[in-house]
């Protein structure tokens, strides 16, 4: 039997900075509980001041019965849909009761005018299943607080002015004109933004 479907009975999430590579460890303990959850699906999303490393990303399987954990793949496990705001996975086997965790790093945004000061960082994650309503269950948010240097060397932000020119192939210093391009972060352009 199911408890009362929220997030929070699927979903645990913590995370942690890393003060000597300035990147922010997040974990997603998914189905602690060992309970029967179908077809399910996670997004990470409502980022802010953070970017998440795709190539980080490392979902965990720990088979209960035999005591061994390992790495699922994507592409034969799960799908993963990553945008500049948020991310997806769509399981694509079973995992029946078995507990999984998720793992991935972040990097600071920092505020705008901010140098010396501190600032929080939060995620939200959440899960769907067929076999469970969370249609009214809010997801679950971790908050990791930092300071933003005190330095104004290698310190990013949101916004910056970017000029993109595109050149002839043949003659580099003939610039094209007409030419369209479409700049985002992640590995599918985000519709929203």
């Amino acid at each position: 039997v199911i408890p009362t479907p929220v997030n929070a009975t699927f979903l645990k999430k913590t995370g942690h900075l890393d003060v000597v590579t300035n990147k922010i460890n997040w974990t997603v303990e998914i189905n602690d509980n060992q309970l029967n959850i179908q077809n399910w699906q996670l997004t990470d999303s409502q980022w802010k001041q953070l970017k998440i490393d795709r190539a980080s990303i490392d979902l965990i399987e720990h088979n209960e019965a035999t005591g061994l954990s390992s790495s699922l793949k994507e592409g034969q496990d799960y799908v993963l849909t990553f945008t500049e705001r948020y991310f997806e996975i769509k399981m694509l086997r079973i995992t029946n009761e078995n507990k999984l965790t998720l793992n991935y790093e972040s990097q600071p945004v920092y505020p705008t005018n901010s140098l010396g000061q501190s600032f929080e960082m939060s995620n939200t994650v959440a899960m769907l299943a067929s076999n469970v309503d969370l249609s009214e269950s809010k997801g679950v948010t971790a908050t990791v607080e930092g300071t933003v240097p005190a330095t104004e060397g290698g310190v990013a932000t949101k916004t910056a002015n970017l000029v993109v020119t595109k050149t002839d192939e043949d003659t580099p210093t003939k610039l094209l004109s007409e030419v369209e391009f479409t700049l985002y972060r992640g590995d599918q352009v985000d519709a929203n933004k």
